[in-house]
């Protein structure tokens, strides 16, 4: 029954496009953050006291080998929380390590048995809902989501996406833009893409305009995104690739990450912005999925000029709008 409504409400979550209004909400975010505090010391109350039990039966091999686990369960608890320290997969060590030894408890105290169903059960129904929730959606990062598996039909033209099977939409977007930054600029000259698509420059065959190649919340610190901006300033690259980040997502990651202060994406795509209605425009503009916001391709306005791409109307505006 646990798995029958695990599946269900998945599967209605994905059909009707809710996945990232449950995610935002405060109240799961609490949540989120409450489960990876349990496991975070739930794992080290454990490896304590399988380190006593050790120290007292040093000959216990069982003891050792756990003592083992729950010191591994935490380094990697702690790892994951490096990169994104509200979210559940900072609990998934710890979670793995209960569950193997309430379903080894029973070997030991027979009357313990039903306790495996407790975690069979859940155990069982997290896996097709995840391997369902894959089917479904198989990629899913900021601003970029894939679409049913079953659609990855189409195949490229460019050569280093050769032998691979893409979405239309997917296919569409990369040939387009590629096409559009080798039509804009020369081999060698410098392309921004912001915040997370240097796959773009990889495709187009162009280097990144700045010291980092992209300039996510829990990848690239904030005196280095200030430090680029200037850099970008300086340096006026001949074509960029942003997609704009609602205010309500920012907000969302400057509370995970920047304990709610402004942070240097932030700074980045205001200073971006001001750049873009200054001194682009914009030559066209696409998306992955309908829930998606628009990745513009942005040419400087006098390179759009000498090569004649500039749009029958100018469209000026800023990365979101």
């Amino acid at each position: 029954m646990l798995g029958i409504v695990t599946i269900a409400l998945t599967t209605l979550c994905l059909l009707h496009g809710r996945f990232w209004e449950l995610i935002e909400g405060r109240h799961l975010i609490k949540l989120s953050q409450f489960g990876v505090l349990l496991s975070t010391y739930g794992t080290l109350a454990l490896a304590v006291v399988f380190a006593v039990h050790w120290v007292r039966f040093p000959g216990d091999h069982r003891g050792r080998e756990l003592l083992l686990f729950s010191t591994v369960a935490l380094a990697l608890n702690a790892t994951f929380a490096m990169s994104f320290p509200g979210d559940m997969i900072c609990a998934m060590p710890g979670l793995a390590l209960l569950s193997a030894v309430v379903l080894e408890a029973p070997a030991r105290h027979p009357y313990l048995s039903p306790s495996r169903w407790l975690v069979a059960v859940p155990a069982v129904a997290a896996v097709v809902a995840a391997m369902l929730v894959q089917l479904a959606r198989p990629f899913d990062f900021v601003y970029w989501t894939e679409p049913p598996v079953t659609e990855a039909r189409h195949r490229s033209a460019l050569p280093a996406l050769a032998g691979l099977h893409l979405s239309e939409p997917t296919r569409d977007t990369a040939d387009a833009i590629v096409a559009l930054v080798q039509r804009a600029s020369d081999p060698g000259e410098p392309l921004f893409t912001f915040p997370v698509y240097p796959i773009f420059n990889w495709l187009a065959d162009r280097p990144p305009a700045t010291f980092a190649m992209l300039h996510w919340f829990d990848v690239t610190p904030d005196r280095i995104v200030d430090a680029d901006m200037v850099r970008l300033r300086e340096t006026m690259p001949p074509v960029i690739v942003a997609q704009g980040a609602r205010d309500r997502f920012v907000e969302l990651h400057e509370r995970y990450f920047r304990g709610g202060a402004e942070s240097g994406f932030r700074r980045m795509q205001n200073g971006l912005d001001a750049m873009l209605r200054a001194h682009y425009v914009r030559a066209g503009a696409w998306r992955a999925s309908e829930e998606d916001p628009l990745l513009r391709v942005w040419i400087r306005t006098d390179r759009a000029r000498a090569r004649n791409l500039l749009p029958a109307k100018r469209k000026q505006g800023t990365t979101a709008d």
